[in-house]
């Protein structure tokens, strides 16, 4: 794996930095025209994968198959705890769980609405939560690859108002190396703006870094390229990631059972009312 990783780290595109690279990794060593193009599999042939459980080794022949068709293909992944029950806002790529026994409102925030979602839909959401009497806001970031920043504003915009939220110590960011992007720009934005406190890993995405990504066409060969435009300081302290304020790692087995390591730490500190530490090991 440490060999494949050295062949495949200088082709990797949408990478930051160490925590964007494993994630882009991660997802580049399945793609068949890229091992192909390695010498690592042959063209439309299926490819012997060995996957360690930690007790045994299992081996597995797998095909190739259509972009189109990989895209219809959901993760494996299922959270079995905490449960939630996701409800929409009318902002698609966001769901919302209220969480009335810590009085939370958690937000998955796995893609970008458009801007005119957010406030269409905003004064209803204000409703739901006041209804609920939500004292705590989660806002879950972990997976999300970016969109438009400005979308993300509108919804902390729409959230600002309700005066019923523990706006000292009761707003949470969720993060990961898969946050990238306007996700983490977000990340920053929200712990100026919101106070939040954020609890994972760190980001895929550099708060300091070019963005505004274009796509362009090359005249003769007519392949295309795309080119970050505008530098974007999101952070006065040189870093490459957004870090944590509370670090929590999942662990294999908790990814395994379903288990969301992340959230059920903070919502067991949220019910016990305790002051979270500053780090997990």
């Amino acid at each position: 794996m440490a060999e494949l990783y050295a062949q495949l780290s200088a082709t990797l595109p949408g990478v930051d930095n160490q925590y964007s690279e494993k994630t882009s990794f991660e997802y580049y060593l399945s793609l068949h025209k890229l091992l192909l193009g390695l010498e690592i599999v042959a063209e439309g042939q299926s490819a012997l994968f060995k996957f360690g459980t930690g007790k045994e080794e299992v081996s597995v022949q797998v095909s190739p198959v259509s972009m189109s068709e990989f895209g219809k293909l959901s993760s494996a992944y299922s959270r079995t705890e905490p449960e939630l029950t996701a409800q929409s806002i009318g902002m698609p790529g966001i769901t919302l769980s209220l969480l009335r026994q810590h009085k939370a409102a958690y937000f998955a925030f796995t893609s970008y609405p458009k801007l005119e979602q957010i406030i269409a839909h905003c004064e209803d959401l204000q409703a739901t939560l006041r209804t609920a009497d939500s004292r705590v806001i989660i806002i879950d970031f972990r997976g999300n690859g970016g969109g438009n920043f400005y979308s993300g504003l509108a919804l902390s915009a729409c959230l600002q108002s309700l005066d019923q939220i523990d706006w000292m110590q009761g707003v949470y960011v969720l993060s990961d190396g898969e946050t990238f992007s306007a996700a983490m720009t977000n990340t920053v934005q929200f712990r100026q703006i919101l106070n939040a406190t954020v609890v994972g890993t760190p980001t895929g995405g550099d708060p300091n870094q070019f963005s505004e990504n274009s796509v362009f066409s090359l005249p003769n060969s007519g392949r295309r390229f795309s080119l970050s435009k505008r530098y974007y300081p999101f952070s006065d302290v040189q870093s490459d990631a957004v870090y944590p304020d509370i670090h929590i790692a999942p662990s294999w087995e908790d990814y395994r059972t379903g288990k969301d390591t992340v959230l059920t730490y903070l919502l067991s500190q949220l019910n016990a009312h305790t002051q979270l530490p500053a780090l997990i090991e």
